[in-house]
């Protein structure tokens, strides 16, 4: 598998996440699922890494707002 579609792919997968977490009521863990993780570590990792904060925190920041 070509690394540069797999970059794509996974990034895809991260901005819906961002998309869910933002617009929908759901578990973050059932946010990972839907988006294709099967470890809800590598998950929150890579959400982390890509976001710059958490899941939880990107919630709560925008509740406040």
């Amino acid at each position: 598998m070509n690394p540069t579609y797999l970059g794509q792919v996974c990034k895809s997968a991260l901005d819906r996440a961002k998309f869910l977490v933002l617009n929908m009521d759901k578990k973050i863990y059932g946010i990972a699922t839907e988006v294709g993780y099967r470890k809800r570590d590598t998950f929150y990792k890579r959400f982390k890494g890509y976001m710059g904060k958490s899941a939880g925190e990107l919630r709560s920041e925008s509740e406040l707002m």
